[in-house]
């Protein structure tokens, strides 16, 4: 356990502040909470492909990879620093809670040429959870401080959330249920394992 009564499953993010895993021709490099610090490819190596607190003074923790709020019926709240993190040889899982009776599992991996991530959302409450708001940051360096430094270091980046691949989300669960959102959009719902039947 960490100072923050955090639990740590594995070696302990303490000993080392990053892991890197290749896939395809670069890196996912994940820092001690198991979310993306960086990416980096070895036909170009200077090239930043997301924000980095060292080089831009602005961007801090509340806005690394993964780190998001969610708006409920039950509150609102936020998560950053997983409660339980197990590292894995191909990646890591996180786990947080950002409103009561509210899970999130992230798993994090990589094979061969790819790199993913699930989301996996469970109401573990006993009542119907509404789900009125979700964000999550991914923080893509798309920094312009000149035309030559853009070219040579920056990442231009369009998010399209609509249309085919986007994900879809049930605004209602009900009690036990849990949502499971993969990299590429594609969304599946159903009942835990520890669910009651339903008559």
């Amino acid at each position: 356990m960490n100072a923050d009564g955090n639990l740590f499953v594995g070696a302990a993010p303490f000993s080392v502040s990053t892991r890197r895993f290749a896939f395809g021709g670069g890196r996912v490099v994940l820092g001690a909470d198991g979310a993306p610090t960086a990416f980096e490819h070895v036909a170009d190596p200077d090239r930043l492909y997301l924000l980095d607190e060292t080089v831009d003074a602005w961007h801090g923790p509340d806005h690394h990879w993964g780190a998001g709020f969610a708006n409920t019926s039950r509150g609102s709240g936020r998560w950053q620093t997983p409660y339980v993190i197990e590292w894995r040889a191909d990646g890591a899982t996180a786990s947080h809670r950002p409103v009561a009776g509210l899970e999130l599992e992230v798993r994090r991996r990589v094979a061969g040429e790819r790199y993913t991530e699930v989301h996996t959302w469970t109401n573990t409450g006993d009542e119907p959870l509404r789900i009125t708001g979700l964000g999550l940051n991914v923080p893509v360096r798309d920094v312009y401080d000149g035309a030559a430094t853009a070219l040579a270091r920056s990442c231009h980046a369009h998010v399209f959330t609509g249309g085919r691949g986007h994900g879809c989300w049930p605004s209602r669960w009900p009690a036990r249920h849990r949502c499971s959102v993969r990299s590429s959009g594609r969304a599946r719902c159903g009942r835990t394992r520890s669910s009651p039947a339903t008559p």
